[in-house]
């Protein structure tokens, strides 16, 4: 999508529909092969053909470049995809690439070592790689983001994943053209640029394991073309008086979501239980799998006590019937809703530290497609679910 190889002449067919029907044609004439798949059962993994390998790179030998240490680069002026193999520890970027100034990709393969892609290189490749559509600087030990993020005024795809990031400076949202942008495994960020919004392009939000995130920025829910979202935090609204709260009614226009999504926080609402709905979780058919955490972020705050709020809370989040995959945390109340058992797609349930559930719904007989029941930390044995349940194949109980 990013390099503009997926055309589609269907408004109403989606790029990424149409570039999953261009793998799944590539799959199913082996030009792919020995494809993982997740619990959902989508493709996540696959291998090429070694023959299909070194077609592609003779095919492609003027306009993509692999450069390892020590190996003397090229000066073609058709070069417009770029890699850097990089295996020392103590490597560092240097300037030369800047010789390409027509690059498309720039993508920076450190092998998780200690490799600095500083304020000055940074300013360099925002001045002189102008029409860089793709940037992957995972992995790079970044702690800080170069304002001049924002002159790369044709990024689409911008990877800044498993780097030590602490905040994002307010330039990225210059990024018109923006359509993926991956802040996974960054574990120090706590918030995100106010006016997010005017990623008006932004389809991909990627914030896995960004477990410090405090809250989301206002007027997310304008991002409409959203498809993916991993983390949505409810805010504390009593707080910040200075900065304007996010509320879980963001998530009302976003129906095009994707993939997994996980909202945290969700004790924060015990006090206005009703205000849950607004969010029309049963409205994103597309959704795949669902976590719900009481707490504001993976870890467990302190001690918890029953709280029939909870039970309210959980009724009004209600997904989708055909979701596949749902995780409840440190929920605080006495039995699951209903419509657990009318969820006939649903493949994983996890239930962790929900320490005052009595009972688990009898619908769960009713869910022939469950193959995982995942139980860590709540009142129940092993013996008891497995003679209750015998049709889930396996049951995960500590």
């Amino acid at each position: 999508m990013a390099e503009g190889f997926i055309q589609s002449t269907n408004q109403k067919r989606c790029e990424e529909d149409l570039g999953n029907e261009y793998f799944m044609n590539l799959l199913s004439r082996s030009f792919s092969q020995d494809v993982k798949r997740d619990y959902t059962g989508d493709i996540v993994g696959c291998k090429m053909h070694d023959l299909i390998h070194d077609l592609a790179q003779f095919v492609a030998k003027d306009e993509y470049l692999l450069i390892k240490e020590k190996k003397e680069e090229s000066t073609k002026d058709t070069i417009r995809h770029l890699s850097y193999d990089v295996l020392r520890e103590d490597w560092e970027v240097p300037t030369s690439f800047l010789e390409f100034e027509r690059l498309r990709t720039m993508l920076l393969l450190t092998h998780s070592f200690l490799c600095r892609m500083d304020h000055p290189v940074f300013d360099l490749v925002a001045s002189k790689l102008k029409f860089l559509r793709v940037l992957n600087l995972s992995n790079s030990y970044m702690t800080k983001i170069s304002k001049s993020i924002g002159k790369l005024k044709h990024l689409r795809f911008l990877d800044l994943s498993s780097n030590n990031i602490k905040q994002v400076p307010r330039t990225i949202t210059k990024l018109h053209n923006l359509q993926t942008l991956n802040l996974g495994w960054n574990s120090s960020i706590r918030e995100l640029p106010a006016d997010i919004s005017k990623l008006v392009s932004l389809r991909h939000l990627n914030l896995t394991c960004c477990n410090e995130l405090e809250r989301m920025p206002s007027n997310l829910g304008q991002l409409t073309s959203l498809q993916t979202l991993t983390n949505f935090v409810v805010d504390e609204r009593e707080m910040h008086e200075k900065k304007a709260s996010t509320r879980i009614s963001e998530l009302v226009e976003l129906n095009n979501l994707r993939g997994s999504l996980t909202i945290s926080g969700l004790k924060r609402l015990r006090s206005n239980p009703e205000e849950v709905e607004s969010a029309k979780l049963k409205e994103k058919r597309h959704l795949q799998a669902l976590s719900l955490y009481w707490d504001p972020f993976l870890f467990p705050s302190g001690e918890v006590s029953k709280n029939a709020s909870d039970e309210l809370i959980l009724e009004r989040l209600r997904p989708h019937h055909t979701i596949k995959g749902l995780l409840i945390k440190r929920f605080c109340g006495e039995r699951l809703p209903d419509w657990i058992g009318n969820l006939v797609e649903l493949r994983f349930l996890g239930l962790m530290d929900c320490s005052y559930l009595r009972s688990l719904p009898e619908g769960l007989r009713n869910l022939r497609s469950l193959e995982t029941l995942s139980i860590h930390g709540c009142p129940f044995s092993a013996d008891d679910v497995r003679q209750n349940f015998p049709h889930i194949p396996y049951v995960d109980i500590i």
